[in-house]
């Protein structure tokens, strides 16, 4: 009876392993047949497996028998063009280096701070000097326009649009201040990128500009040679270098500019030929994300007034300016701050420009 039920159970199993074994098309499997077990000295049994990749094969330009070892890939062939490299944005340097081609153009918009405070000499009636105490703060939109008129040459027009107040304390009692605005000076530059030929492994821009008193100087018995409103004509021109050892950007220059004269407040107002000079680096974070830091600086010789030189009225400027620069589709965002190195520098400039491309 034991015997017997065994054998059915047995009949059962084998039945039910076949039949799942048909229904995955093993039909060479068979549960009856008897487990082989292979010699030590026996050779395995070739696999009849076909390669998964000889499609693969096929498509990179080999015989669909060969393998990867064998195979040598021609490098004039292509299967598509292949990804020019992103580079990191470097609007950073939007004010000097030339970024579009011939038709583009670039639209800046945003809101700049600056707080200020310096000794400064002032010239009180009927014409003598003191030194006074100066504190110029400006709020300001820093609107600018670039357009490319060739792949080498690019334009740029730039006029600040807010207020600056400017307060002067001459003696402890005497307390004056005065409000400009809402159009400051504007200035007009050129820059233009030397031929690679010319320059080697560099790229340098040679830019001119042109600053023109739109802006109306604070009308106070004093001269207080307020960057939003100077009151006078300035022409400038300068170099930069600019060498990139990716991740990184390094660039420097320097220029001149000159003073024309003006009449400020009833007086002649002179100051000459000026020095300016730049230089920093800058990172590529990634493909949208750039880092820099920037040392730039002038110096300005001492006002004449009325063909007389106005002692203590020299000035040494510099700052550094810290900047992220994220680039996205059609806009480009830069959170900035400047602080100044010496005394009559900005004390500190924030700031953030949104650029439209």
């Amino acid at each position: 009876m034991f015997a017997r039920n065994t054998f059915k159970l047995y009949c059962v199993i084998s039945l039910m392993c076949l039949s799942v074994s048909q229904a995955k098309g093993q039909s060479n499997f068979s549960v009856l047949s008897p487990i082989r077990i292979a010699q030590a000295n026996e050779p395995a049994p070739e696999a009849s497996v076909v390669p998964p990749a000889a499609d693969a094969t096929a498509e990179a330009g080999g015989d669909a028998g060969d393998t990867p070892a064998d195979r040598k890939i021609d490098p004039s062939r292509r299967f598509g063009e292949e990804r020019p490299p992103i580079l990191p944005p470097i609007t950073y340097l939007r004010n000097e280096a030339v970024l579009l081609k011939q038709g583009q153009h670039m639209l800046d918009l945003g809101a700049v701070y600056t707080v200020n405070q310096y000794n400064f000499p002032v010239v009180v009636p009927p014409g003598a000097v003191t030194n006074a105490s100066v504190q110029d703060r400006n709020m300001y939109v820093p609107f600018a326009l670039r357009y490319g008129l060739t792949d080498s040459l690019q334009a740029q027009v730039f006029v600040p649009v807010g207020f600056s107040s400017e307060q002067f304390d001459v003696i402890p009692n005497d307390t004056r201040s005065s409000t400009t605005g809402p159009i400051g000076d504007t200035i007009v530059s050129l820059n233009y990128s030397l031929p690679q030929c010319m320059t080697g492994e560099y790229n340098i821009v040679w830019t001119n500009f042109l600053s023109i008193p739109t802006g109306k100087p604070h009308d106070l018995y004093a001269l207080p040679d307020s960057q939003f409103g100077k009151g006078w004509f300035e022409y400038g021109s300068s170099l930069l270098a600019i060498r990139r050892y990716d991740p990184l950007l390094v660039f420097g220059g320097a220029g001149i500019r000159y003073t024309f004269n003006s009449e400020i407040s009833g007086q002649d107002v002179h100051r000459g030929f000026c020095v300016d000079y730049q230089y920093g680096v800058g990172f590529g974070v990634n493909e949208q994300t750039s880092l820099s830091c920037k040392l730039f600086g002038s110096y300005e010789p001492a006002l004449q007034i009325n063909n007389h030189v106005l002692t203590g009225s020299q000035r040494d400027l510099v700052a550094l300016r810290f900047a992220i620069t994220r680039a996205e589709d059609r806009r480009i965002y830069e959170p900035f701050v400047t602080v100044g190195c010496t005394q009559q520098a900005n004390d500190v400039q924030l700031g953030v420009v949104v650029t439209f491309r």
